[in-house]
């Protein structure tokens, strides 16, 4: 009776209580959940993007000082030597104006069979102005290009450089003499040729020549131990027919 009368507890599953959210609710929170981070998933993939491009991507920068003030002596010494060795109007430093020209007219001469000093060619300030400014235009443009401007963040070329087209690509392939080199001379003048024919004598002649011996060896002892049969009266037989033989080699040289 007692048992009977005490209520019976409340079913979870027919009456939720307060505190535990309602099978109808939970998706919907879920959902609300979900929308931020699905909202921040192409935002997170570009900064992941980023860093992974940031982390490979290649950071230039220019040589040490140990590197550059040696260049720039040799660039120095290269731009004066010419003058230095060839002076145009005074004597420099020893050196007669002309030394070099005259020089060398002067061998081009007796080499044709005349006498003499060769007569000097005047100066040429057409010739001079264009090779000076030629020289100071390549430079001009190599500061605009590499020195003004930040670098290409994509590694393209310089704005400058794009409008070439063709003659950045020539120029920044190197006349494609490298390619040349490697494709023509090295591999199939070197590798084809000259290792292939190394090649070819290592495989056939050396080793062609030692398998031989090898050969000869194994089929030779093949052969004598055929011969080792291990009867002794074989070995009797044999030693009484070379007996013979040699008895009658003797008879027949007599």
């Amino acid at each position: 009776e007692t048992a009977d009368a005490l209520p019976e507890p409340p079913n979870s599953e027919t009456h939720p209580t307060s505190d535990e959210p309602t099978d109808a609710h939970q998706p919907a929170a879920a959902h609300d959940a979900d929308e931020p981070n699905a909202a921040n998933q192409p935002a997170q993939a570009a900064h992941d993007d980023a860093a992974h491009d940031n982390t490979h991507a290649p950071h230039l920068a220019e040589s040490p000082l140990v590197m550059v003030a040696p260049m720039a002596i040799l660039g120095l010494a290269a731009a004066l030597a010419g003058y230095i060795i060839n002076p145009q109007w005074i004597n420099f430093l020893g050196v007669p104006t002309h030394w070099l020209t005259a020089f060398v007219a002067d061998g081009l001469l007796a080499a044709t069979g005349g006498e003499g000093h060769a007569e000097l060619p005047k100066f040429h300030w057409g010739i001079a102005l264009i090779s000076t400014g030629a020289a100071l235009t390549g430079a001009a443009l190599a500061a605009a290009a590499y020195l003004l401007p930040k670098p290409a963040p994509d590694g393209q070329p310089q704005e400058i450089l794009r409008y070439l087209g063709p003659i950045h690509t020539l120029i920044s392939q190197k006349y494609y003499i490298d390619a040349l080199y490697e494709g023509l001379i090295i591999r199939r003048g070197f590798y084809r040729l000259f290792a292939g024919m190394l090649n070819w004598l290592d495989r056939r002649i050396v080793d062609g020549t030692v398998d031989f011996i090898a050969w000869l060896c194994r089929s030779a002892g093949s052969a004598v131990a055929r011969l080792q049969t291990g009867q002794t009266q074989a070995y009797a037989v044999a030693i009484a027919l070379g007996t013979l033989l040699i008895i009658l080699g003797f008879l027949l040289a007599a």
